[in-house]
């Protein structure tokens, strides 16, 4: 059985969108017969059969430290003092033959770990970028909005990125640009579009079965999403409910009657949700990262059989046009509520249910996790 070290800042057994996505890649690979262990920070240290806990010895004051010391390039990252204690403890342990998978969300602590133990050992080394490397350039701006100076880490992005045998991106549109970017690095980037994590059972129970239209949104809300601009959308279709699902940081006026909150569901119940109630899926992502990256919410769409409303660039938009599984629109008022009429006319939206669930299971991570693995080739 092959040996693989997951190496990961957020431990798989967490409930946010990237503790979600990593213990589905962890489960496949089990399933595809490798040895995973996973390697993470964490409060402890803790060495068991399938996971080494490296204590991070930051607290919550030397976390924003160690964030400061990094925008101003005092520091690689934030995780710079992680990944050299979990070199210590790793490199007794990984051999020339192991794999070594380090996941990012746009952090280097992941990366450096990894990288150092290639230059030590010679084992295969594969990065697996789900977002854009912070504070990096993409297409002249960068990868990480910020309002104060940032110390650009592109210098440190390419030395990382000549120790790795295979980087894999979250979206076509990102290794291509990363292709032109680092052309003498072309042969190592490919893309792997992870999927939902979890098969559903009978999605076909969404479509119309309750009095009126139920256009949902649910998840992360804040300004890379700003899903609120669904209030105003709300004010021209009094007959369509709109329903928001989550921790919602704005106000929704009493005089949006359609609009209606629900609070935070775990994803199964999430799921459950969607399946039992939505009709619609709205899902948005604004701002110049929109094109980069693949939401998590269009896997879950699809997983679920729902119809898609999208404020969206980049391959998630490609995804949604290509396969016929709803509308892309502008981030307006007027745009979002000419895509709703759209998917609203005649009997389109069931046609692209159908699209939909003729498809899903070709986006179930089981099926998918075979672009990951020929990274290890």
């Amino acid at each position: 059985m092959k040996k693989l070290y997951f190496i990961t800042r957020t431990i798989p057994e967490e409930n946010s969108g990237g503790g979600i996505v990593r213990r589905g890649s962890v489960e496949c690979l089990r399933k595809e017969g490798y040895d995973v262990i996973i390697v993470a920070p964490s409060s402890v240290s803790d060495i068991s059969e399938d996971r080494i806990l490296v204590k991070d010895f930051s607290s919550d004051f030397q976390y924003k430290y160690n964030l400061l010391l990094s925008r101003f390039g005092l520091k690689s990252d934030y995780l710079q003092e992680w990944a050299k204690k979990a070199y210590e403890t790793l490199l007794p342990i990984v051999n020339k033959d192991d794999i070594v998978l380090a996941t990012s969300g746009g952090e280097m602590g992941a990366l450096i770990l990894a990288a150092d133990l290639k230059k030590s050992i010679g084992c295969k080394v594969v990065y697996n970028l789900h977002d854009p490397i912070s504070y990096t350039h993409l297409q002249g701006k960068y990868s990480t909005p910020s309002t104060f100076y940032v110390h650009p880490r592109d210098k440190k992005e390419k030395e990382l990125f000549g120790c790795a045998d295979k980087i894999v991106t979250s979206s076509q549109f990102y290794a291509n640009w990363l292709k032109e970017k680092y052309p003498e690095f072309e042969d190592k980037f490919l893309c792997h579009h992870f999927g939902y994590i979890q098969k559903i059972g009978n999605p076909q129970l969404s479509l119309l079965h309750h009095d009126r239209i139920n256009v949902v949104y649910g998840g992360a809300m804040g300004k890379l999403q700003s899903p609120e601009i669904l209030i105003q959308v709300a004010g021209r279709f009094k007959d369509i409910q709109f329903t928001y699902v989550g921790n919602v940081p704005f106000i929704v006026p009493e005089s949006a009657s359609n609009v209606k909150v629900l609070p935070k569901m775990p994803y199964t119940d999430f799921v459950d949700y969607l399946v039992k109630n939505a009709d619609i899926g709205f899902f948005s992502l604004t701002g110049h990262i929109a094109k980069w990256c693949v939401p998590s919410k269009l896997y879950e769409y699809i997983n679920s059989g729902i119809p898609m409303l999208a404020c969206i660039e980049g391959d998630a938009r490609n995804i949604i046009k290509e396969n016929d599984f709803g509308e892309v629109c502008d981030y307006s008022v007027d745009g979002i509520s000419d895509g709703l009429r759209k998917l609203l006319a005649g009997n389109r939206l069931e046609i692209v249910k159908n699209n939909i669930l003729d498809n899903r299971l070709s986006w179930y991570m089981e099926s998918t996790i075979t672009e990951l693995i020929q990274s290890f080739d």
